[in-house]
């Protein structure tokens, strides 16, 4: 029997900044600085980009009916069809404290930037094994050029 991997730890972050911008879209504004690429899940991310499309409910509005939620759910399944309503009270419920929702994104770039290195790194080490190119040296130099805008 094949056993799932756990998902990252990032995960969770990810799940419990939606369920806090599910519970108060507002909190939006503060997040400029969050792209959805930054997510490492694609249903969160899509997710998240639907959030920032659909135009932020009147508070009062959003209390009473789930206008705002179906929405967004609405823009996200056609680039993460797998996303269901239920899957949106999974994200409520995965958010301790919504007014921390600052702090998850900030995990949420910091997994990004983490990720992001380590493909470079992955490549620049395959290119210093690349035994097809004429010089392993100048191969890594030119990709390290590449990566810092040289």
């Amino acid at each position: 029997m094949e056993e799932l991997t756990p998902p990252s730890a990032v995960y969770y972050a990810e799940q419990a900044l939606l369920g806090a911008l599910l519970l108060d879209p507002h909190r939006l504004r503060a997040l400029a600085t969050l792209m959805p690429g930054h997510f490492d899940s694609p249903a969160h991310s899509a997710l998240f980009a639907a959030m920032r499309t659909v135009p932020t409910p009147d508070p009062e509005v959003h209390t009473q009916e789930p206008v705002w939620l179906n929405a967004a759910l609405e823009a996200a399944r056609p680039a993460a069809p797998g996303l269901f309503p239920s899957y949106l009270h999974t994200l409520i419920q995965a958010c301790p404290w919504p007014k921390h929702a600052r702090t998850y994104a900030r995990m949420i770039r910091a997994d990004h930037a983490r990720r992001t290195l380590r493909t470079h790194a992955q490549r620049l080490a395959q290119a210093t094994a690349d035994t097809t190119a004429p010089s392993a040296a100048s191969t890594v130099l030119a990709r390290t050029d590449a990566l810092t805008g040289s």
